[in-house]
């Protein structure tokens, strides 16, 4: 117990060391922010949130706001404090942070850009459709160029995922200045031939089960499945017969309850089989575009 405790005294030894020693580098380049004469409480606060002491840093930044209400640096703050909560893994609370960076942002450019990292903590938390929805009024209503193409290309790998080929190309030629590149161009041809891909139809799949157990499931290339399926089923139709033949009408509820289960089951086997392959055969397409976007900086978090 006594080592763990020295251990842990000389960890936060360490990051105050490291703190400090940030603080006195983030000193000599101060005069490259926003503000040139940068006040000491946000010079500790960037020093410790680079050096990975984020809730310390989070701290130091709601000190620094509580000490200067009028400070033009709000929004700075709360984004420092936004991002010190996403590596925390609170995406809740960096949420909120980046929304109150957006409300007291001095220009529109800024406020894009904290709009845009909004954006991309829903898609994150799983609210893609707010996601979208935000990064769809960027891509139209931005000042900045930068932001609207920044906007498009995440809406390219939101629709790459939902497998939503055309779209994502419209979504690319909204990013003229990645399209040119050869990296764009990759992408804009993988796409293409996505989209020009054979999809199944699990509509399809399901008709053709319906018709004949068992048929959906062999066109889509699962012929021992398609058989498990004709050969069950056409094992209840003959006992369903047999036994209304035979009078036995206790057996013939009984089967035929069989039968409509493991019939209707099979319908929608086949229309799942379809749906599963679709994302099987558009997998390497979608890992080839989100590869390359991920190289352009285009990343799923903030």
């Amino acid at each position: 117990m006594k080592l763990h405790l020295a251990d842990t005294a000389r960890c936060r030894l360490l990051i105050l060391l490291l703190a400090l020693a940030a603080a006195v580098s983030v000193a000599s380049v101060a005069q490259t922010r926003s503000v040139p004469d940068a006040p000491g409480g946000l010079v500790l606060a960037d020093a410790l949130n680079g050096a990975g002491a984020w809730d310390t840093a989070i701290t130091e930044y709601k000190r620094y706001l509580y000490l200067h209400p009028e400070t033009n640096q709000r929004d700075y703050c709360d984004e420092q404090i936004a991002r010190a909560y996403w590596n925390l893994g609170s995406s809740d609370e960096a949420l909120e942070a980046f929304l109150r960076a957006a409300d007291e942002a001095s220009c529109d450019s800024v406020r894009s850009a904290r709009r845009l990292d909004t954006a991309l903590v829903w898609v994150a938390q799983g609210e893609e459709s707010k996601g979208e929805l935000e990064l769809a009024r960027l891509r139209l209503y931005a000042e900045s160029a930068g932001i609207r193409e920044r906007a498009s290309l995440h809406l390219v790998r939101i629709e790459v995922r939902g497998h939503r080929w055309t779209e994502a190309r419209r979504s690319l030629r909204q990013a003229p200045a990645y399209l040119v590149t050869p990296a764009g161009q990759q992408v804009d041809s993988i796409m293409q031939v996505a989209e020009n891909a054979p999809v199944h139809s699990a509509a399809r799949a399901r008709t053709l089960s319906t018709v004949l157990p068992g048929l959906g499931q062999t066109v889509l290339g699962a012929p021992l499945d398609g058989l498990h399926s004709l050969t069950l089923n056409g094992l209840l139709a003959w006992k369903l017969l047999a036994s209304a033949q035979a009078g036995e009408f206790g057996s013939v509820l009984i089967t035929a309850s069989y039968f409509q289960r493991y019939y209707r089951g099979g319908r929608d086997l086949a229309a799942r089989l379809a749906l599963k392959r679709n994302l099987t055969e558009a997998a390497p397409f979608v890992q080839a575009v989100e590869g390359r976007l991920e190289a352009a900086g285009i990343a799923d978090h903030p």
